[in-house]
């Protein structure tokens, strides 16, 4: 099971920890995994691309674990535009949980 761990701050989203396979097929052939991935690569290259802002990703694909980390001392409206888009990850991660409830976790703290 993959489980997703979203850690806020007054109520802004600012780590977002992955961790675990999703076994719902076989490894290079999970669209779980596939579409968690996706989710998470684009909002690192939207933020990038959209804010000039580098979100800190670190991945360990041998132990399953992403972690997405918002850069401290940025300006109140930059982290509201990165709160924004990270919540809109989450609601597609909240999505991709519906359709494979058995598969996924999401908690947030």
């Amino acid at each position: 099971m993959t489980k997703i761990e979203v850690f806020k701050d007054c109520d802004q989203i600012k780590v977002i920890k992955i961790t675990g396979h999703a076994n719902y097929s076989q490894a290079g052939s999970d669209i779980v995994c596939a579409g968690v991935s996706a989710i998470i690569d684009t909002v690192v290259v939207g933020i990038k691309n959209q804010l000039g802002i580098n979100v800190l990703k670190t991945q360990d694909e041998k132990n399953a674990k992403i972690i997405l980390e918002v850069p401290e001392k940025l300006n109140h409206e930059t982290l509201k535009k990165i709160d924004l888009i990270l919540n809109i990850a989450v609601d597609g991660l909240r999505s991709l949980m519906n359709e494979y409830e058995n598969f996924i976790e999401i908690k947030e703290k």
